[in-house]
């Protein structure tokens, strides 16, 4: 594990904060965030994730032969994503 010169985690690297969005409430808990930018934070990020879960969607229904595809796309369908 890699640390910043502060000695702590970056961000999404076995991250004692629970990830990105932990690291956002954290943020917020401690007063370094605003309320506003808590919010634009966390949609943000749901931005993010919801663009990779398009694309990861994408590229499995172009291999949607290959088993390990199927076996993702049957995720993504069970989890409604």
């Amino acid at each position: 594990m890699d640390t910043t010169e502060d000695g702590l985690c970056p961000v999404g690297e076995d991250d004692p904060f629970g990830g990105t969005l932990g690291a956002i409430q954290r943020g917020a808990v401690l007063g370094i965030l605003s309320t506003s930018d808590e919010v634009v934070a966390t949609k943000q990020l749901a931005e993010r994730q919801a663009r990779v879960l398009r694309e990861v969607w994408e590229m499995c229904e172009c291999y949607s032969q290959s088993p390990l595809a199927r076996s993702v796309l049957a995720v993504l369908a069970r989890e409604a994503l």
